[in-house]
């Protein structure tokens, strides 16, 4: 909800579309947790496993993004193979937990943007774990839909 509120309040470019994939997210979080057969214990123990492997998993990626990670990496944070830990992001976030990095890195580096106005792209980028500019560029086009040098014009 917190996520909601400051993408409302701080307006960057495509704020509607990151709202609307943010409340969706919430409603697939609410519609899982009332919708849960209570009944099916096996079932009921997987999902909440998922919840916990990702949410350490998350964890992880929150203390370790500004350096290059691995799928290894997070998969050893939640202590499961490479298959499993895709499999996990897939059930839960419905996106890999390399597209998750991705995102979170790009959400990260447009806070960089506005708290650090005079800081360049190249230093962004690289203080949010991208060691390659024209890469960091193409994803943060592919997810805000704009080039970083657009965004922060805007912001």
């Amino acid at each position: 909800m917190s996520e909601i509120f400051k993408l409302n309040e701080y307006k960057p470019i495509c704020y509607e579309m990151l709202t609307k994939s943010s409340i969706l997210q919430l409603w697939t979080y609410i519609y899982k947790y009332f919708h849960s057969k209570p009944s099916d214990d096996f079932a009921a123990g997987a999902s909440t496993q998922d919840e916990q492997r990702i949410e350490q998993a998350i964890l992880y990626i929150y203390g370790h993004f500004t350096e290059p990670i691995t799928l290894d990496d997070i998969a050893g944070s939640i202590l499961v193979s490479k298959s499993e830990c895709c499999r996990c992001f897939k059930r839960t976030l419905n996106v890999t937990p390399f597209e998750y990095l991705m995102k979170y890195r790009i959400l990260e580096s447009t806070k960089r943007m506005r708290q650090k106005p005079y800081e360049s792209i190249a230093e962004i980028a690289g203080s949010v774990g991208f060691n390659n500019t024209s890469y960091y560029s193409k994803i943060f086009k592919k997810y805000m839909g704009c080039t970083p040098t657009e965004y922060r014009h805007t912001c």
